[in-house]
């Protein structure tokens, strides 16, 4: 792997588990030993990813790796593979690094989510909303006024003091919790006085400059802060959290406290009365403003594959609107046809509400990718493309994609596109949608 940047607490490079071309999803923690990928969900611990990557067992995994870094001998690593181990065995030997894994939930207590709730909002009231801004939201997003009142705000580097006096305005005694809200951590300042080193601590704040977007639960409870950034550098995500989770690091010597937010999953109400509410799923804010635009209840994973919980935010729906729900419809972008990454995160949030909630039926929304990528770019395009849009069930997609992925790895001789030079992980990807396309929407009568 190619490490592209380094964070100093992380590094970053493009994934090797999907066809990415875009620094940001996919990150390395040497101090933990993982690496993971917020887009596609690849990654563990060393082991785990050399299984992944090569289509290993966790026992071949282990040995291989073990015979990579010399701690054991060619001989040995024959002797070993070739012996037979029980079931009960492995599973032993795979527990303890099964703990390594990411955790995506970050589970609050309710004292935590009161200060979160009025920090927050503090934070929105002292930050208000350039015209600019505005306007953007208006005019690019088609969002309600209502809606940019009670969620949007801009966000800069320079109005930290001016939080803070709203903060000791309107919620005092939150004041000395500050330094643990995510997004906001205490600075280490060293200098010298005389012949000694004096220490002083201030606090700071993690932000970039864009549009601040508070992100609730299904009881209207701000979980945390995403701020879409005005200006990106080459590589970089337009999406970041108001998060300041490096300052938790041990051993940092200029900073401490800080807080992490996870991947909380969004939940938008209908903004209109309709006779039959359904529940969607897509993946990010813009996306379900459009879809509660249409009166739906609208959920918003933050990356493809940040689903895990989202059973719990289901029943937590269900409880407030005293509403139950068969149907969940899937609008992930229409891209997913040629990204394998993200068509198997779709295809596993299926699997996942299967276990989790099986009395609810999963349905999948997909449109021409000409006609935008994701459903908030193809409705404000032009409303009227909203009739192209195919529904399509879980084993249907999963078979038909398969059989097509299969027919392709036989065609370009490859057994695995994360292997693949980029010219064939091009071509892959190009012939896979078009085959998708047309059997999904030119000969869309092989299903019916």
């Amino acid at each position: 792997i190619n490490i592209e940047r380094d964070t100093g607490a992380e590094k970053l490079a493009l994934c090797p588990f999907h066809m990415d071309n875009k620094i940001g999803s996919f990150a390395i923690n040497d101090s933990k030993g993982i690496c993971h990928c917020f887009a596609c969900g690849g990654g563990g611990d060393a082991i785990h990813s050399m299984m992944q990557l090569n289509d290993m067992s966790y026992k071949d995994a282990l040995l291989q790796l073990a015979a990579d870094e010399n701690v054991i001998s060619k001989e040995k690593f024959t002797e070993l593979s070739n012996k037979e181990y029980s079931d009960e065995f492995i599973k032993s030997m795979e527990n303890p690094a099964s703990k390594m894994t990411v955790s995506k939930k970050n589970v609050i207590t309710p004292e935590q989510q009161k200060i979160r709730n009025a920090v927050y909002q503090a934070v929105k009231d002292a930050c208000g909303l350039t015209k600019e801004h505005e306007k953007y939201l208006r005019e690019k997003r088609a969002l309600s006024d209502v809606q940019i009142k009670k969620d949007y705000f801009s966000i800069s580097s320079g109005k930290l003091n001016k939080v803070i006096r709203t903060i000791h305005d309107n919620c005092p005694q939150y004041l000395d919790d500050l330094k643990h809200v995510p997004g906001f951590y205490t600075v280490i300042n060293l200098s010298h006085k005389g012949d000694n080193m004096v220490e002083t601590e201030s606090l700071a704040w993690s932000v970039s400059n864009g549009i601040g977007i508070l992100i609730r639960d299904a009881y209207d409870n701000i979980k945390a802060i995403q701020i879409r950034k005005d200006k990106i550098n080459e590589g970089e995500c337009r999406y970041v959290w108001f998060s300041s989770a490096f300052a938790m690091a041990k051993g940092n010597k200029y900073c401490k406290d800080g807080g992490a937010v996870g991947a909380p999953i969004d939940v938008l109400y209908p903004q209109k009365e309709k006779n039959n509410v359904t529940l969607c799923v897509a993946e990010g804010r813009f996306k379900t403003e459009i879809l509660s635009q249409w009166g739906n209840v609208a959920l918003s994973v933050q990356g493809v594959g940040n689903f895990t919980g989202i059973d719990k935010d289901i029943k937590d729906v269900m409880n407030k609107t005293n509403k139950r729900f068969n149907r969940l419809f899937v609008f992930y972008d229409a891209d997913m046809l040629k990204n394998s990454a993200v068509f198997a995160q779709a295809m596993k949030l299926g699997l996942y509400l299967k276990d989790t909630l099986p009395e609810i039926e999963v349905k999948y929304c997909i449109w021409p990718e000409k006609l935008g990528k994701g459903i908030d770019d193809m409705y404000l395009n032009d409303p009227d493309n909203v009739s192209q849009i195919k529904i399509f069930d879980h084993q249907y997609l999963t078979d038909i994609w398969s059989k097509e992925v299969m027919n392709l790895f036989a065609e370009l001789n490859i057994k695995s596109i994360a292997k693949a030079d980029k010219s064939i992980r091009t071509e892959f990807s190009e012939k896979l949608e078009a085959r998708l396309s047309e059997k999904l929407f030119v000969n869309e009568k092989e299903r019916l």
